[in-house]
């Protein structure tokens, strides 16, 4: 029923994708702990009221799943035009986001345009403006959250891997990150005669600022790892019969991954490399997913992963 039903585009579809989303969020609201919703930075942290908390979820956990869903399978075209990416992208977010986590939420929105960023360098024309807008999202993500400064060495892999590295791509890309660091530099200098932001800044390359935890259910981490590895079962067929845009953009999306597992395993568990398991994961694995000819195994898997959400909220795992 439910391999049928998320197998097609329409109305309904989106309909049943907003219940999807409202029962995930309201079942947590009636069934656990209120939590404390929080947003983290590297500058201050946000509370929320409860309720206040669970709208912000619901909207953000709408948005990225329509959003993703626009991007990878309308304007890319990574995976088929089916329900099924939203469908899992909502399930895990919930398994992840169930303490009130807002961090993991809105990293994945700001990777999911970022992606968008990176997949736009391919068309040659317009690479200059497209790699100053990337450059810019490098910036403010970076305040925010140091570790996404890393993405500028990401970004010259991405260029190198669509054919479009050179100087002045590349002169851009840098010049469009140090501005947003140099208008906050100058805006905190003007506004609050201090320069701390600056100390910050000379800091921010340095791999021994801790990172903070981010895991608490290793059985959840080890569901989105099964369905990471059936993804990679079928990635070398999809790249054999793929277009030259779709394979170097799974190239992409694994470099992306290698980025976050290493990341994940050297480093120390973080929203940040979670958000981008999370998202790589669910490319690899509807790939995977909509190749399978027996609609019975569909609907067991997707049954199956209600099943984690529930078994999860009952605080079982």
């Amino acid at each position: 029923m439910l391999a049928r039903i998320f197998g097609y585009i329409n109305s309904s579809t989106n309909i049943l994708l907003v219940l999807y989303a409202l029962i995930l969020t309201s079942s947590h609201f009636l069934l656990s702990d209120h939590p404390k919703f929080i947003f983290e930075t590297n500058w201050a942290n946000f509370q929320f009221v409860t309720l206040a908390g669970y709208a912000i979820s619901f909207g953000l956990m709408l948005l990225i799943s329509f959003y993703a869903q626009w991007l990878l399978e309308y304007k890319y075209k990574l995976v088929k035009r089916h329900a099924f990416l939203p469908f899992f992208l909502m399930t895990i977010l919930m398994l992840f986001s169930v303490d009130g986590n807002l961090n993991l939420l809105i990293t994945i929105l700001y990777l999911l345009i970022l992606i968008s960023s990176w997949f736009s360098v391919y068309q040659g024309e317009k690479l200059l403006p497209r790699a100053l807008n990337t450059g810019l999202l490098l910036g403010f993500g970076s305040i925010l959250d140091t570790r996404i400064s890393i993405l500028i060495v990401f970004s010259m892999i991405v260029y190198l891997i669509y054919g479009r590295l050179n100087l002045r791509s590349l002169f851009i890309l840098i010049i469009g990150f140090l501005t947003i660091w140099l208008d906050a530099l100058a805006l905190e200098y003007i506004v609050f005669d201090t320069t701390s932001t600056y100390q910050y800044f000379t800091s921010i390359f340095s791999i021994t600022k801790p990172f903070g935890a981010m895991v608490e259910s290793y059985l959840s981490l080890g569901f989105v790892l099964i369905l990471l590895i059936l993804g990679l079962t079928e990635l070398p067929k999809t790249l054999s019969r793929a277009n030259v845009f779709k394979r170097q953009s799974y190239i992409v999306v694994m470099s992306l991954l290698l980025l976050g597992v290493i990341g994940f395993l050297v480093l120390t568990q973080s929203v940040f490399q979670m958000a981008i398991l999370i998202i790589c994961t669910c490319i690899l694995f509807v790939n995977f997913f909509q190749y399978l000819q027996k609609i019975w195994i569909k609907e067991a898997i997707m049954w199956v992963s209600i099943a984690f959400i529930i078994v999860a909220e009952l605080n079982l795992i």
